[in-house]
């Protein structure tokens, strides 16, 4: 079965030196971060619906929707394409 995600503090190569074949996503996003993430992404899904009319179909709404949903999704996977992207990561990195 294959590992969808590692957490920041695991790495996903084998103790022989050879990267994890089995590792689809390697999260690149802290407990903080992604934490952020949720509140802001929930925050952004109840305003689009309460505020920002998407049931009627504007268009800021539909948009805080999508970012919203997008936001919540990438908090609770702890994977941000975007991050991956540009190369970033906000996991610490740990010296040997």
């Amino acid at each position: 079965m294959k590992t969808l995600l590692r957490d920041c503090a695991v790495s996903s190569a084998t103790p022989d030196g050879e990267d994890n074949k089995e590792t689809v996503m390697k999260a690149n996003e802290n407990g903080v971060d992604r934490a952020l993430r949720l509140i802001l992404g929930i925050v952004l899904l109840v305003a689009s619906y309460m505020w920002l009319g998407v049931a009627a179909g504007e268009i800021t709404g539909i948009i805080a929707a999508i970012i919203g949903a997008v936001l919540v999704l990438t908090g609770l996977v702890g994977f941000c394409p975007a991050y991956r992207l540009v190369g970033m990561s906000t996991c610490k990195v740990k010296n040997s």
